[in-house]
């Protein structure tokens, strides 16, 4: 018996081992065959790159500033949209709602909203949005991202809210202190190192997406014209985005634009993993300040 469990032991430790090797292996394909591709053409695009708008077929190595540029913008503005409402969600879910069955529903009301293919938010913008204005815009591009940040936002901050001992509300209470300003004063700069790691990944969730810019932000080739329409390009003008340059041009038939492709695969991997490494780092950084 005691030689038939070691023999399980070592079968299944393999098969894991295994596992992990397989996965890691495909990743590391994966990222290793995109740094190949991609670096090769930052490498000869030079800073360039990274300021010329895109190239005309067969015209040269272009770049992906307006993409760069238009990303920025569209997750600026999403960030802008999502995080007041995330946070005000999370306090009435965590501080304010009196209903434990209304939690119960609203919180699985974030789950499936977090879980929804991303093409239905640029589909619903669509309808409610670019349809009645007859336009693809900013605004639209930014409402679609907002939807995918919102439920992570939500749920990140309510965690966070829910990390706080209830000694630190108590002791707000016996002050004298009302509500507004234990929620204000003390819940929501202790929930913040939650919150920092939740926009952080939310932000790394909403900056690769494709479909939902599709139908809302659609793509373009140059610059936004702010100097020229101010700040009325924001809702009648389309916009490029990384994720949308990536997926026009890798399905192009022209070399050049195929290669752009490939760099921009790289700086929106190296974008996200960066994301991700500091939401991990920052959180190590406020654990051992606490310490």
């Amino acid at each position: 018996m005691a030689f038939l469990r070691w023999w399980v032991n070592c079968l299944l430790s393999w098969l894991v081992g295994m596992a992990v090797a397989a996965a890691v292996g495909v990743l590391g394909w994966v990222v290793g065959y995109v740094v190949y591709r991609g670096g090769t053409q930052l490498l000869r695009g030079g800073w360039g790159i990274f300021t010329e708008v895109p190239p005309a077929p067969l015209s040269g190595s272009g770049g992906l500033g307006p993409a760069l540029v238009g990303s920025g913008i569209l997750i600026t503005l999403a960030v802008l949209m999502a995080l007041p409402v995330s946070v005000l969600a999370a306090l009435y879910l965590q501080e304010f709602c009196p209903w434990p069955g209304l939690v119960r529903l609203l919180t699985l009301g974030l789950d499936v909203l977090a879980g929804i293919p991303s093409i239905m938010a640029g589909v619903f913008i669509f309808g409610v949005v670019v349809v009645p204005t007859q336009r693809f815009s900013v605004v639209a591009g930014g409402l679609a991202l907002a939807i995918l940040m919102l439920p992570i936002f939500t749920t990140a901050t309510r965690l966070a809210l829910a990390g706080i001992p209830a000694e630190i509300r108590d002791g707000a209470w016996a002050l004298g202190a009302t509500r507004w300003q234990m929620v204000t004063g003390i819940l929501l700069p202790q929930a913040w190192p939650g919150m920092v790691s939740g926009l952080t990944l939310g932000v790394a969730r909403a900056v690769g997406e494709t479909a939902p810019l599709l139908f809302t932000a659609l793509f373009s080739s140059h610059y936004l014209p702010l100097r020229e329409l101010g700040v009325r390009a924001l809702g009648t003008q389309p916009l490029a985005s990384l994720p949308v340059l990536i997926y026009t041009f890798a399905m192009s038939p022209f070399a050049n634009q195929q290669d752009l492709a490939w760099a921009g695969a790289l700086v929106l991997i190296i974008f996200i993993l960066g994301l991700n490494v500091l939401a991990y780092w920052y959180q190590l950084v406020q654990r051992f300040s606490q310490q």
